[in-house]
């Protein structure tokens, strides 16, 4: 993590080293602000992963049924469709249009 006291020590009144000091600290913190950015990224991608793959197991456990002796209708290629499906890209990022849906 930074520090600011790393940055800013007090070497006297010299108010060009100030800035320079500041500038500095400015660019770590921008640096840190980029990497944040690239982290959150892949953990949204990772999340997006991690319920495609929950969704999958749910639908081909579905296909197999959920009672004991197969009495239960089913209705069967689920996990095809969904694969024949596919997804809109903008509604897994949060956008919607003038209406409010994805």
């Amino acid at each position: 993590m930074l520090k600011g006291d790393d940055f800013l020590d007090d070497t006297g009144d010299d108010a060009g080293g100030k800035e320079d000091e500041v500038a500095a600290l400015t660019l770590a913190l921008e640096r840190r602000a980029r990497w944040m950015e690239v982290q959150l990224s892949k953990l949204e991608e990772l999340h997006r992963d991690i319920n495609t793959a929950a969704v999958r197991a749910v639908l081909a456990f579905n296909d197999s049924g959920w009672d004991r002796h197969g009495f239960m209708p089913r209705i069967g290629n689920t996990l095809k469709r969904f694969d024949s499906i596919g997804y809109n890209r903008e509604a897994w990022q949060g956008e919607t249009d003038e209406r409010g849906r994805a």
